[in-house]
């Protein structure tokens, strides 16, 4: 039997734990003709026949030897694998591998493997809408038409409806959205300041010293609440004015 190197993913759980999620182990009985990754071999395999004599042994001598020097070396078969787990490895910058740890860590529990199947869900999804003339935009819930579509991304919709961390809510005498926590600044003016400013919402956290997660929550408020705010932002500007006008 042969074994390949498990592919792992290492997460903190605590102070002095850590998660360990194995997302695959390529196996090779030595009797099916199933395909297997040669990557992990090593020269010295404790053998005199060395690794690959030991491994074309062990796979009755069916090993195609012209790809042992690709990244993913496979052996030849024949036998339809089509029952099987098939495993992708790609290549990607390390921007994009950033970008999707970081999806994965915010909204998938950290299991990248969930956060890319979500990625190409939604793109096949607008490559059918764009295929059947469709256009596929962005608008505020306010400015939806009266006959759209949308995907529905298992996942993220959980994380987007659940309950905030970052806003909290304080006693007024008018104002009904929540506060920033730990901030003299509602839910409201900060999505409405981003807004206006044309900021990222990385940019908005360097602004304000805020988690990037604070920043969504008060966007999301906004896109879901904007008449409210938009009122209490009015009813504000008409206190300050009053406020100038008033005798000192």
């Amino acid at each position: 039997m042969v074994f390949g190197e498990p592919d792992i993913e290492v997460r903190p759980a605590g102070e002095v734990r850590l998660t360990v999620e194995v997302c695959g182990l390529d196996v090779h009985s030595g009797t099916a003709l199933a395909p297997l990754s040669c990557w992990c071999l090593e020269l010295g395999f404790g053998s005199d026949l060395g690794a690959w004599g030991v491994l074309s042994r062990a796979a009755l001598g069916r090993v195609d030897v012209a790809s042992r020097w690709c990244h993913h070396g496979a052996m030849a078969t024949s036998r339809d694998t089509r029952s099987r787990r098939l495993r992708l490895s790609v290549d990607l910058p390390p921007d994009t591998e950033a970008a999707t740890r970081a999806i994965a860590e915010r909204y998938f529990r950290g299991v990248t493997t969930d956060a890319i199947r979500a990625s190409l869900s939604l793109l096949a999804w607008a490559i059918e809408a764009k295929r059947q003339g469709k256009r596929v935009v962005a608008v505020r819930r306010d400015q939806l038409p009266d006959r759209f579509e949308e995907p529905i991304l298992t996942g993220i919709e959980e994380q987007l409806t659940a309950d905030p961390t970052w806003l909290v809510e304080r006693p007024h005498a008018w104002r009904r959205q929540p506060w920033v926590k730990g901030r003299r600044l509602t839910a409201g003016d900060l999505a409405r300041t981003i807004e206006i400013e044309g900021w990222t919402p990385e940019k908005a956290a360097t602004e304000h010293d805020l988690p990037v997660e604070a920043i969504l929550e008060a966007q999301r408020y906004l896109s879901a609440n904007r008449p409210l705010v938009i009122a209490e932002e009015q009813e504000n500007a008409i206190a300050a004015q009053q406020a100038t006008l008033s005798p000192a």
